[in-house]
């Protein structure tokens, strides 16, 4: 082949190379393209009291996390005057197609003289199927054992001594989380009357939904009793128990039932109300009678219907 030629087709191979090789720093097109590559979630918590007021001075600590770090953050703050405390953490998208940030954050909220309350927040902000708020807030509730009390109760002359005990009682509830899938009811301890006789009350309000498919509204209060009941008889013998002054324990607890095969099922509110004599709750205690036997010799009333409950 003479030089001409050979020049011709080394021309060739170069344009041909040339056109099969990509350019450098081509980048395929992109609705989410010119998208920043992280955003910001922002966090708030205003802290209340019983009466909805701000609480300033709250120790409020975060945990954040994202799916971008391994590690979680720590953040700390002090509420203000309004009761906010905030937070935030910087989140990277974990998709290369298509925005996608996810983080989350738990948080411990405390201050002297008030129970401290907890719980978790998330948030997706500026992932593009995400219709959530940029800052993600919620109220947190301190509480302080007479919060728990009725206003009368509370300010009683005549059961003062009744009142103080009740007091110790609610923090014995709260500080030893002997009820764990139920809550004491804000204002609801007072003292009520039954057929003349004289009881002190207590509300309490379960946090799960039944599967009224599975249980009942008898097999919900037999759950009830076991599960929540059963565990507060012993501070009540112990630290509340005085014949001489009431009859016996009045104990409403509100319970839930809903159809768990519907996705949109409503919960049904059922009020379940255990009429207990001390003297019976005592000898329970002391196993001189069984669970049984103190339901019988027990009022239960459901929506205020009198029932017979049978534990087996």
């Amino acid at each position: 082949m003479n030089s001409k030629a050979t020049t011709i087709a080394a021309l060739v191979l170069v344009v041909g190379l040339a056109g099969c090789a990509p350019r450098q720093g081509y980048v395929r097109p992109s609705s989410y393209s010119q998208a920043p590559s992280s955003t910001n979630h922002a966090y708030e918590i205003a802290v209340k009291n019983s009466a909805n007021e701000p609480i300033q001075g709250a120790q409020v600590e975060f945990t954040l996390t994202s799916t971008s770090f391994p590690n979680p953050e720590k953040s700390a703050c002090t509420s203000d005057a309004n009761g906010i405390c905030k937070a935030s953490v910087n989140v990277f998208s974990t998709s290369t197609y298509s925005q996608s940030y996810n983080s989350k954050a738990s948080y411990k909220v405390s201050m002297p003289g008030y129970y401290s309350d907890s719980g978790e927040l998330s948030s997706s902000w500026g992932s593009s199927y995400s219709k959530q708020a940029q800052v993600v807030q919620r109220k947190s509730f301190l509480y302080k054992p007479a919060d728990y009390l009725a206003e009368s109760f509370l300010n009683t002359t005549s059961d003062r001594e009744l009142r103080d005990k009740a007091i110790k009682f609610v923090s014995t509830i709260r500080l030893q989380s002997l009820l764990v899938d139920a809550d004491l009811v804000v204002r609801g301890m007072d003292v009520s009357k039954f057929k003349a006789k004289k009881y002190l009350q207590l509300k309490i309000n379960t946090t799960t939904s039944y599967n009224s498919l599975k249980l009942d509204k008898y097999g919900i209060a037999k759950r009830i009793f076991d599960d929540s009941l059963r565990k507060i008889l012993n501070p009540l013998n112990e630290d509340i128990s005085n014949p001489r002054t009431f009859y016996g324990y009045d104990l409403v607890v509100y319970g839930y039932t809903k159809d768990f095969s519907k996705e949109y099922a409503l919960s049904d509110k059922i009020e379940y109300r255990f009429l207990m004599p001390q003297e019976s709750v005592r000898q329970y205690k002391n196993k001189d009678i069984s669970g049984q036997q103190l339901l019988d010799a027990s009022v239960i009333l459901m929506n205020d219907e009198r029932i017979d409950l049978k534990l087996q």
